[in-house]
């Protein structure tokens, strides 16, 4: 947030959010070299009698003039009364910085010191001087830093940066505020099961099935799924490349899984997998309120390849689905009803329970849930929504 327009710290001010942070690319803390940087607001700063803009030359012709200006001014808080202060800062020469403030300028910095012995290790605000130009004087800036309790500093010498300034202002110009992350995974995409990467996992005695939520990691059920990454082969369904071509690298089984209870676990891959024509399915980077009708797929195997059939389905009520299954429904859990018409293959561990959304004036299918188990017609996926949070976390915090 930056707040404009008032002299005294205890009244109101205008306040903007900010958008964009811009830092010089050769900044360097050590020495504070190139210390400068800039902020782009939401929205466009009113004016008044309070409020005004600063002037930055941006003819170098006039540096000349500039630099010879000894006696800048600036402003800073009162630490004690909280009203902003106009004092007087002096320019010194660099040869005699070294002995003041224990430190060697660079060529874009400035050396000053104050003698206002109320200004006590404050943010000065900008170093101005006025300048006389095209027959108006304005008010004119060349330096930012800080000043010590000892009434010296170094300062950002703000004349250096002109050109950096123009360019990084016309480059951010245009920008639009930027939207907040929608997707855990920027590189998804499609409305069609068919189009996304599924896996299918085996082991010794094992296999299972689960879907890729980025580049390297599937999501996948915990129940089951054996404790040794090293034992875990992927392959990708629906492609030539169905069996044991991808290694796992690490297995991160949801902490808390136990008795169906937060049963989901993320696998990584040893290496990224790209596919032309297929696409991570997207899951969502928060949490968002849960809609109240889904889509499940149904899986037919023909002669020639497998179809894959889309159907709508509500939202099952938690007790009721809890009394005819005869087990309680976890919190982390949605309860849906077995379509009529589906096949023997419907409905296995590990099938997607997704949602098609419009975003962006493109239709998204959109992971929510996973299958844990299936009794007396009845399908408890884990609401992965629950777990966004873990989710994203893991996949954060393991991307080398």
């Amino acid at each position: 947030i930056v707040a404009l327009g008032a002299s005294n710290q205890l009244l109101s001010k205008e306040t903007y959010r900010v958008i964009l942070a811009v830092i010089h690319n050769s900044y360097e803390a050590d020495g504070n070299r190139n210390d400068i940087g800039l902020l782009k607001l939401s929205r466009p700063v009113v004016y008044n009698v309070h409020i005004s803009p600063i002037c930055i030359i941006l003819d170098k012709t006039m540096n000349n003039q500039i630099s010879y200006e000894n006696n800048l001014k600036a402003f800073a808080w009162d630490l004690i009364s909280k009203t902003l202060q106009n004092i007087t800062i002096n320019r010194i020469d660099r040869s005699y910085c070294y002995s003041i403030v224990r430190g060697y300028p660079n060529l874009k910095q400035i050396c000053a010191v104050s003698s206002d012995n109320e200004i006590c290790d404050s943010e000065t605000g900008p170093l101005t001087i006025p300048i006389r130009y095209h027959n108006e004087v304005k008010t004119v800036i060349v330096g930012h830093g800080k000043i010590s309790c000892s009434r010296q500093g170094v300062y950002t010498d703000v004349t250096s940066y002109v050109d950096w300034i123009k360019t990084t202002v016309k480059a951010f110009a245009t920008l639009e505020s930027p939207k907040p992350k929608i997707w855990l995974y920027n590189d998804c995409s499609g409305s069609t099961l068919q189009s996304k990467l599924r896996a299918q996992i085996y082991a010794p005695n094992f296999m299972g099935q689960g879907v890729f939520i980025t580049d390297r990691f599937i999501i996948t059920n915990s129940r089951g799924l054996p404790e040794d990454a090293d034992s875990l082969d992927v392959g990708l369904a629906g492609t030539s490349r169905i069996h044991n071509e991808f290694r796992v690298d690490a297995i991160f089984k949801h902490p808390e899984s136990y008795d169906f209870k937060n049963d989901v676990a993320l696998l990584k891959l040893r290496q990224s997998v790209k596919i032309d024509g297929f696409k991570p399915i997207c899951m969502l980077a928060r949490k968002y309120s849960q809609p109240s009708l889904f889509t499940t797929f149904d899986y037919v195997q023909t002669e020639e390849h497998v179809h894959i059939y889309r159907y709508t389905v509500e939202l099952f009520n938690n007790q009721i689905c809890s009394t005819e299954i005869g087990r309680a429904i976890k919190l982390d859990q949605v309860c849906v009803r077995t379509p009529a018409g589906v096949s023997k293959n419907y409905g296995k561990l590990g099938d997607v329970l997704g949602k098609e959304v419009m975003y962006l004036e493109k239709e998204w299918l959109v992971l929510l849930g996973i299958v844990s188990y299936l009794s007396n017609g009845l399908q408890v996926f884990t609401n992965l929504m629950a777990h966004t949070d873990w989710i994203a976390n893991v996949v954060n915090s393991n991307q080398f």
